[in-house]
Formats: structure tokens, sequence, C-alpha cells
């Protein structure tokens, strides 16, 4: 009888802890890894066995993981001694509204222009429906000579999307609308017109984090103008198709 009991006993202290554990394990600090390589370390403050678990890290950012992203899962009674390296967690946001605000430079590489480059300046906000997928519009400022002669201040939609779920990733965006070109009667010209644009743009996000990002991206950018000069005594009309090459830097929030 008494072999029996404490046969008994025995199993109950291998069985008991792990379901403590489990009732407990909202509120015991977890070591996370993730299928791509990410490890988290933090307190799970929500947990759907199978389906959801919502991490709140030692950052204070709350990231919820799918099951099927989940390699394994460590709870503090069961840590080893050497502790990995952490990395910051992925929390970009992939819905919601989104800011960006980017400077560039506008390279020509026309032999009739001289090899001009300018320097752009732009904004936008707009509304991220998914992580490949984002819809806005913004505003900016493109001077096309160097000495700030030539300047067109556009007006835009865009759409924007990032290829990968990671920290890092390529992403594109498109800016299409019309670009108002602005008379500049210091430099000779008196009248200006503006027309469309247009503006694709490939690059990388660095970061991800549901703060500011950084963004590098390089592109084309087309724009339609008409100019009338008045210098020394002679006038005349240009039309002008602005094909450069522009390549940005940039802050996304």
């Amino acid at each position: 009888m008494m072999r029996y009991l404490y046969t008994m006993l025995i199993m109950a202290s291998i069985v008991c802890p792990p379901m403590a554990q489990t009732e407990e394990g909202v509120r015991d600090e977890v070591v996370v890894e993730l299928k791509r390589g990410i490890v988290l370390r933090g307190q799970f403050t929500e947990v759907k066995p199978g389906v959801v678990y919502a991490l709140k890290t030692l950052h204070g950012d709350t990231v919820r993981i799918p099951h099927r992203l989940l390699r394994s899962v460590k709870y503090s009674g069961q840590m080893e001694t050497a502790v990995p390296k952490f990395e910051r967690a992925y929390s970009f946001r992939e819905q919601g509204l989104y800011m960006t605000t980017a400077f560039g430079l506008l390279f020509s590489s026309s032999v009739s222009t001289g090899g001009l480059t300018g320097i752009e300046l732009s904004a936008s906000v707009g509304h991220q429906l998914n992580r490949l997928l984002g819809v806005g519009f913004g505003t900016g400022l493109d001077f096309y000579h160097p000495r700030g002669e030539e300047v067109v201040l556009p007006l835009f939609v865009e759409a924007r999307g990032y290829f990968l779920e990671n920290k890092v990733t390529p992403y594109y965006a498109i800016r299409a609308g019309y670009g108002i070109a602005l008379k500049n009667e210091a430099f000779g010209i008196v009248g200006a017109r503006g027309g469309w644009m247009l503006n694709p743009v490939l690059g990388w996000r660095l970061g991800g984090r549901s703060g500011a990002n950084v963004t590098i991206d390089v592109g084309m950018k087309f724009q339609k103008a008409e100019l009338d000069f008045a210098r020394r005594n002679e006038e005349s009309h240009v039309q002008l198709l602005y094909k450069r090459l522009n390549a940005r830097i940039g802050i996304l929030f």
C-alpha cells in the first residue's frame, strides 16, 4: 500500500508543475523563438493555444504571434544559463494611418541640361490597408535646377506596399498627380504652367518598429511643364518633359 502511495506522489510531482505553469503561463517570463529566427523575451498577456499568443516584450511592445510562426517557447523555470541575444520585436503597423517625409536628389543625364542635379522635398499621409497595399496623398517641392530657377509643386496620390514581413524589407511606391509650375521672375520665368507627374520607385524600409522607420528608394520622376522666359529683351516659350532619376532618404511613421 505504501509503495503504491509513494509511486502516486512521484507521478503527481512530475505532472503538476506543467499544469501549474499552464495556468500561470500568462504571467511568467518566457523566451519565444520564431521560425524566422527572431528570439523574443517578455510575458504572455493572452494565450489561445494553437491559435495566437500575445507577448509583451521587455521593450514594452505588444506583439501578436500566430501559432504557425512559433518554433519554441521556454518558460522562466526552463531557461538555460546562457541566454541568447534578443532582438527588438517586429511591430511594424501593417494597417492604419501612416505618414512619410523625404529629401532627395534629382539627377539628369541629358546633355542639353549639362547633367544638372536638383533637389526634392516631399511629404505624404495615408492609410495602410495591409502590408502589400496602402493608399494616400501628398505634396512637396521639386527644384529642377540647382540654382532654384525651375520649381514645381506636385500634388499627388500614391500607392505603397512592403514585400516581406521583416524588419528590413524591399518596398514599392507609385506617385501620380499634377505638378504646379511656379513663376520665378528673378530668373526671367514670367509665366509657368504645370502638367501631369508620375514617379514610380523601389526601395528599402530599414526597421520594423511601430514608430519611426528609415526609408531609402530610387526611381524615375516624369513631370510635364511649360515655361515663358523673358531675358535680355528676348521672350521664349518652352515645353518641357522633365525626366529625372530620383534618389531619396526619408522617415516613415
